[in-house]
């Protein structure tokens, strides 16, 4: 009993961590296409554009409906000519976070093109890998 009341919860928390990370590494492959977009046209791909590009399309696709955990990439934006981002809906993971919110921002600046996560308010940093932690 008392076993068990210290190691589920942390167990819960594993699983829910490593749901997260896994969306992280699927929105990680849209770097190589948003980047083969930006150096063509010298801007990010607005919404409108990304399904005119079979490889922006696949993984607008991907993050659309086939993120782990049965999470949704619900929306696309070009923020800037220099940044673009994804929103992702969290679900199927666990109470705490389901229906929160991880946006990827996919940026040139300047010297480097880099993608950054950013949580939602209320998410426990004990879900989030360091790369998303506020």
């Amino acid at each position: 009993g008392i076993l068990a009341s210290i190691s589920l919860p942390a167990y819960q928390n594993y699983v829910a961590k490593s749901t997260i990370t896994s969306i992280i590494a699927t929105a990680a492959t849209g770097k190589l296409p948003i980047l083969r977009y930006y150096t063509a046209h010298g801007e990010m791909p607005h919404a409108s554009t990304v399904r005119n590009y079979s490889y922006l399309s696949d993984f607008d696709n991907i993050m659309k409906t086939q993120l782990p955990g049965g999470s949704q990439g619900a929306a696309y934006w070009s923020d800037t000519p220099t940044s673009s981002s994804y929103r992702v809906i969290l679900q199927g993971i666990n109470s705490n976070i389901n229906g929160r919110r991880l946006w990827f921002f996919f940026e040139d600046s300047g010297d480097a093109f880099n993608m950054r996560c950013v949580p939602q308010v209320g998410i426990d940093n004990k879900y989030l890998p360091k790369m998303c932690r506020k």
